[in-house]
């Protein structure tokens, strides 16, 4: 994992590194992606919560992580995800709880322009989207490393 700043390379600290892999790990996202990334899916069932039916859909991938989803029975949007993580430097677990809120169209997608990521039961982030823009035309060149790339023409 590299990253840019300035046309500079660094390495990011390994604690960035790790809430970065989680974040793409225990999202919508992965969900979504099940088949891509290989990852397998079980029902846990239904409950309720708060007078909210749910399903409950439990994810695991490759790497063998874990996510739990409650999905409303109603609109079928994802109101939260819980999962158990080890923070880099830490022995023990922390259960975390992404919740998701005010789901809007973007371009005949629901997106939900606010998220709220806890920390054992404490907020830890607040996300909250202003726009959404599709289409966007980027050059591949801004996803390759620019150290590895030199080193291939400069033998």
């Amino acid at each position: 994992m590299f990253g840019i700043i300035n046309g500079s390379t660094f390495a990011p600290r390994s604690d960035a590194t790790a809430n970065f892999m989680s974040q793409q790990a225990h999202s919508v996202d992965a969900l979504l992606r099940y088949k891509e990334n290989e990852s397998k899916i079980a029902s846990a069932g239904k409950d309720k919560h708060q007078g909210i039916d749910l399903y409950v859909l439990d994810l695991t991938d490759k790497a063998d992580r874990r996510t739990r989803f409650f999905i409303s029975a109603r609109t079928f949007r994802v109101l939260w995800l819980e999962y158990e993580d080890t923070p880099p430097g830490s022995a023990t677990a922390v259960k975390y709880t992404r919740r998701f809120y005010d789901y809007r169209l973007a371009q005949g997608t629901q997106v939900p322009f606010r998220t709220v990521l806890l920390e054992d039961g404490k907020q830890t982030l607040e996300t909250r989207i202003l726009t959404v823009t599709y289409g966007v035309k980027m050059e591949d060149a801004l996803f390759q490393n620019p150290d590895s790339a030199g080193a291939a023409s400069n033998p």
